[in-house]
């Protein structure tokens, strides 16, 4: 998915049936690993190589494989397997040229889920099950060998693991605070957690710069915290992205993951079938709606948006009250974020264009240190608006 909120199916081969979850994208962009339930109910590791053209090769082929993960050079996939009897850790040459290895075995029951390679290739942070209802996560070299080292002890349930970029910083949702939020704390460093989320929020990614982290309210909003990781973690800003609501949120996992080359999000929706999922690049969000009918009459936000094109590109809605909807939008002639604030149907209807225009004109020639200066104002497609300068506030 794209930032603005537009979408574009990714191509499967037209015989692909099943069900798809768990996208993560190799560290190059050129290939996606992802688990595929079958038909009949087996479960096994997927690659789409972008190379070919969109090629789907299955890449295990023992036991039910879930949750690949790949290491940070690209060679390799890694993955939660119950091939020894409960679910353990392997990995695996994405093009299949050798079998498959150990990386993490599992303590009697005690399965292992959601593994992540961190950024130096050194470790693999891993969600290690406690039956009946906590799980924790560890640290270990990727070798059955090896120590595994707690990072916290928490009574609570806590999953999603997703490493930063720099390696200093892990975030994940925990219930601790009585419903499911993102936190983030020092990766193998003493620290407490530091809350991301404000109303809720599951599933963290990171974008690839380390600058932001990507999350899901339950409810299905889409949130980017902007954040800053040195010397200490900051969230800066928070923002909820303009992308529909709705995608597969069965099972475990985030179900999403950010591509490297470009920042966008490929996430997975339900197809028109119920026995297949595709996975979806999101590009012309506004353009869909345009071209939908109802939708963009009823909406006055869009309509405008439609009207103003080449002049003012709506990116999201501020703000709506019982007068008006105030957008962040960008103005395109000057390259600049600006607040486009459009009255509400009904109320232009009452208040008609001439008067308004009459009432903008004097608000225009006011001078003050506490009044906001006028940038534009108008009429477009029956709506009024007028236009104003924006800033960021600061969380």
């Amino acid at each position: 998915m794209s930032r603005d909120g537009s979408e574009e199916p990714l191509p499967l081969p037209l015989n692909a049936p099943g069900r798809f979850r768990d996208p993560a994208i190799s560290p190059d962009g050129r290939r996606i690993a992802f688990e595929r339930t079958l038909p009949g109910g087996r479960v096994d590791i997927w690659i789409y190589d972008r190379d070919q053209g969109g090629v789907l090769r299955r890449l295990t082929s023992e036991g039910d494989n879930l949750q690949p993960f790949w290491s940070p050079d690209g060679t390799e996939v890694g993955f939660s397997s119950i091939r020894l009897g409960t679910m353990a850790l392997f990995s695996q040459p994405w093009d299949g040229s050798a079998p498959a290895r150990l990386l993490r075995a599992a303590g009697p029951g005690r399965p292992l889920f959601e593994g992540v390679w961190s950024p130096d290739g050194r470790t693999v942070v891993y969600r290690e099950e406690k039956f009946p209802a906590s799980s924790n996560f560890a640290s270990a070299a990727p070798h059955p060998d090896s120590t595994a080292n707690l990072l916290f002890e928490s009574p609570f349930a806590e999953r999603a693991p997703a490493l930063s970029p720099d390696g200093r910083w892990i975030a994940y949702q925990s219930d601790e605070s009585g419903r499911i939020d993102v936190y983030v704390r020092p990766f193998l460093r003493a620290g407490g957690s530091t809350p991301v989320s404000r109303d809720g929020g599951e599933s963290p990614v990171w974008t690839p710069d380390g600058t932001e982290i990507i999350y899901r309210e339950p409810g299905g909003a889409w949130w980017a915290a902007t954040v800053r990781t040195e010397p200490e973690f900051v969230v800066t800003f928070r923002e909820q992205l303009p992308l529909r609501p709705g995608l597969l949120r069965e099972g475990e996992g985030p179900h999403f993951d950010v591509s490297p080359d470009d920042g966008r999000i490929l996430a997975i929706r339900g197809s028109t079938s119920e026995s297949t999922i595709q996975h979806i690049v999101i590009l012309n969000f506004f353009e869909e709606l345009r071209e939908g009918g109802a939708p963009l009459r009823s909406d006055p936000v869009l309509r405008l948006n439609a009207a103003l094109t080449g002049r003012y590109e709506i990116e999201r809605e501020l703000g709506r009250g019982g007068m008006a909807t105030v957008c962040l939008a960008r103005d395109l002639r000057h390259e600049r974020k600006v607040a486009l604030k459009v009255l509400k149907p009904e109320l232009a209807a009452v208040v008609g264009a001439e008067r308004f225009l009459a009432e903008i004109r004097t608000t225009a020639n006011l001078q003050h240190p506490h009044i906001l200066p006028l940038h534009d104002s108008g009429e477009a497609d029956g709506l009024l608006f007028y236009v104003m300068p924006t800033w960021r506030a600061r969380a």
